[in-house]
């Protein structure tokens, strides 16, 4: 359990890193991103944004709430996904495999991002 726990603490500590990263790319001042309700970071006020992670992968998206009214990200590990998921999670038009860079999908102009694997730079 205590190796459950401190890698935990790593995904947390990571995934507020990244966001810091990301805060700063908007020209946003560093400051605590305190946890909020139910764990979700509290963003700096004018700011939206969502951090992720699962095993291999941590990343954290931001933009202007100007810009946009949210920004969500989900990070799973790479594997099959089971029967009728891809059809209910996807339309036809869209590829099976995200973007690997970030154009905005639509709601921004462009939302600054940050990720890394776990040992990577």
């Amino acid at each position: 359990m205590a190796r459950a726990i401190e890698r935990r603490r790593r995904e947390f500590v990571t995934g507020r890193v990244l966001a810091r990263q990301a805060l700063r790319s908007l020209g946003v001042a560093p400051a605590p991103l305190p946890r909020g309700e139910r764990g979700a970071p509290a963003w700096p006020l004018g700011v939206v944004g969502s951090i992720t992670h699962c095993d291999g992968y941590r990343g954290a998206a931001v933009a202007a709430a100007t810009e946009c009214a949210a920004v969500g990200v989900d990070a799973e590990p790479a594997a099959p996904l089971p029967d009728g998921v891809l059809a209910t999670v996807a339309t036809p038009a869209s590829s099976p495999r995200p973007p690997t860079s970030s154009t905005g999908a639509g709601c921004c102009s462009a939302p600054r991002s940050r990720s890394t694997r776990p040992g990577s730079r």
